[in-house]
């Protein structure tokens, strides 16, 4: 099978769709304080820290320091306000990781953020991280990242630990996968080994917090393949449209959420990101995304 060519993940650490998949995530986090207890939960976690010094032209994490340390100086009397404003978890997150100046060349992954806002404001209740990153690198150094909180990292794929990732209740799990397509028998250079998920695994996600209390499932992917080219492009833009069909047709929020509050979002042009809420919900997924063969 043919192998994706290795991504830079510090490279891109900080970008555009690092900034709004972290608020989001930080704003679902926000939101579990009546539960009592949390776990996060992330199928592809990466290295936990990024540096600065590996990244060229953009230098994301440098120009978004920049920003917020511009927003540390200039404070004005609103800022009890804007802390009630949409992404200022986020922002008060990086304010206080870049005041120390030890991590001026640095800029924490999405696992790392959840585990330092968690034990911030978890202070009468208890969490854990559970996290998976194939990657032998990525995952040393994820595996530092987080040694200080509660919780397990392991190295394996997470289709092989997906009944570990979402055993808990009380959970907020994130889907970060480099594709996903319709079903991996479209094209040789997809794979679940390769960071790739197909509609076969959504579902899968699904039906296992199908009957939870509490959960919130936050997929997020690119809408073109990265790498790609043409063909693999038209695969995955095709690929998509059966699941934002599904999830924005309601199906989801019938099924998973008796309350119906369920909310899916198209986040800027390059990237599809839906939140899916589970509450005390008795049914499995019905939906129309296709299943796969794994053999």
């Amino acid at each position: 099978m043919a192998k994706k060519k290795p991504v830079n993940m510090d490279q891109k650490a900080g970008n555009a769709g690092d900034r709004m998949k972290h608020a989001l995530s930080l704003e679902v986090l926000s939101r579990t304080s009546s539960w009592d207890q949390v776990t996060y939960a992330e199928t592809h976690a990466g290295a936990g820290e990024y540096l600065q010094k590996k990244q060229t032209t953009p230098p994301h994490i440098r120009d978004l320091r920049d920003i917020v340390l511009w927003q540390i100086v200039h404070q004005s009397s609103k800022a009890s306000r804007s802390q009630m404003l949409a992404g200022s978890t986020y922002l008060e997150l990086l304010k206080n990781w870049w005041f120390d100046t030890g991590n001026h060349g640095k800029y924490p992954g999405s696992a790392k953020q959840a585990a330092i806002y968690l034990n911030a404001s978890s202070e009468n209740r208890s969490f854990e991280l559970r996290l998976t990153e194939k990657a032998g690198d990525a995952f040393k150094r994820l595996k530092k990242a987080v040694a200080d909180f509660p919780g397990e990292a392991r190295k394996r794929s997470f289709y092989d630990e997906r009944g570990w990732l979402t055993k808990p209740d009380n959970l907020v799990l994130v889907v970060d996968p480099f594709r996903c397509v319709e079903s991996f028998e479209m094209h040789d250079a997809t794979d679940i080994e390769n960071g790739d998920i197909d509609h076969g695994v959504i579902k899968e996600l699904l039906d296992l917090c199908a009957k939870k209390q509490a959960a919130v499932l936050h997929f997020w992917w690119s809408k073109r393949s990265q790498p790609g080219g043409s063909e693999m492009d038209k695969l995955v833009t095709e690929s998509i449209k059966r699941p934002v069909e599904c999830f924005r047709n309601g199906q989801m929020a019938i099924l998973y959420d008796r309350s119906a509050n369920f909310k899916i979002s198209t986040i800027m042009q390059a990237y599809w990101s839906a939140l899916v809420m589970v509450q005390e919900s008795s049914t499995t997924f019905r939906g129309k995304i296709s299943g796969s063969n794994r053999g």
